[in-house]
């Protein structure tokens, strides 16, 4: 299994011995995430159901399809985080697209920067990608920040891009190309 490591973070990939963290963790933000993502059931939220979702994020990775690598601090080894790198297509294309998410209690201490940072030098470096791509709710300042502070450009809106909460809401369109990447980062 992946894990990377930056000076205050690990970044790792989760089997199903890790439920318990998983569910706590997304039960604890629950109303945190609610303005930012779809509709969840309540079942999503069981340990139970994060077992599966573990299970089947193991299988993307094996199909070279995702990998959600989960962000722990080094101080104390709690999950805080995540970076989603999904919808990997190989290929002309050599893509995927990122999305992110960080506890609520730990917001505003740069570690999401910090994680993207070592994310992207991992796809781009280790999985050759060419491409990163993520998608922002326009009123999602903190996110939009993230983006902008790790180098990626806007390439514009795509309008009612996903279902939130029962609206097709519209978002921002970021990028980060692997040549932009090695400007900033190399």
């Amino acid at each position: 299994m992946v894990t990377l490591k930056t000076e205050r973070l690990y970044l790792k990939v989760l089997g199903e011995e890790s439920v318990t963290q998983v569910a706590e963790y997304y039960r604890k933000n629950r109303d945190f995430f609610k303005k930012w993502e779809s509709s969840k059931r309540d079942d999503f939220f069981s340990e139970s159901y994060q077992k599966m979702l573990l299970k089947l994020e193991k299988e993307d990775i094996g199909n070279g399809n995702r990998m959600k690598l989960w962000i722990f601090t080094r101080e104390n080894n709690k999950i805080i985080g995540f970076l989603n790198f999904g919808n990997i297509i190989r290929g002309a294309f050599d893509s995927c697209f990122l999305g992110y998410k960080l506890d609520k209690s730990e917001t505003g201490k740069g570690y999401m920067l910090e994680a993207l940072k070592e994310g992207m030098a991992f796809y781009f470096d280790v999985m050759k990608l060419h491409r990163i791509e993520v998608n922002l709710m326009p009123q999602n300042i903190m996110g939009i920040k993230t983006a902008e502070r790790a180098g990626f450009t806007k390439e514009g809106i795509s309008e009612k891009y996903l279902k939130i909460n029962g609206v097709w809401e519209d978002h921002l369109h970021y990028v980060m190309l692997r040549e932009k990447y090695e400007q900033l980062y190399k």
